[in-house]
């Protein structure tokens, strides 16, 4: 009873185990392109983004927008401070 239990779960893990190598097989080339293109790419990249604040009021549920505030150059010491 033990040995056919066994040799069940054993089908079993090999039927559910089946689809998972077949579809890691056909994505292999992706992956391996993938890690090449990554090894590739250079290793500092440029970020650019736009804060925009807003503030609701209650009373009313009007948006107000800000005016907007330009970030000082990357390069300054207080650039993070002053762009958050």
């Amino acid at each position: 009873m033990i040995a056919e239990l066994t040799l069940l779960l054993a089908i079993a893990a090999l039927i559910a185990a089946a689809p998972v190598v077949g579809q890691l097989r056909a994505l292999a080339p992706q992956i391996v392109k993938l890690q090449a293109d990554l090894a590739a790419a250079p290793q500092v990249r440029e970020l650019r983004y736009t804060i925009r604040e807003v503030i609701v009021a209650r009373d009313t549920a009007a948006v107000v927008a800000f005016p907007q505030r330009l970030a000082p150059p990357s390069g300054s010491p207080v650039h993070w401070r002053k762009a958050a």
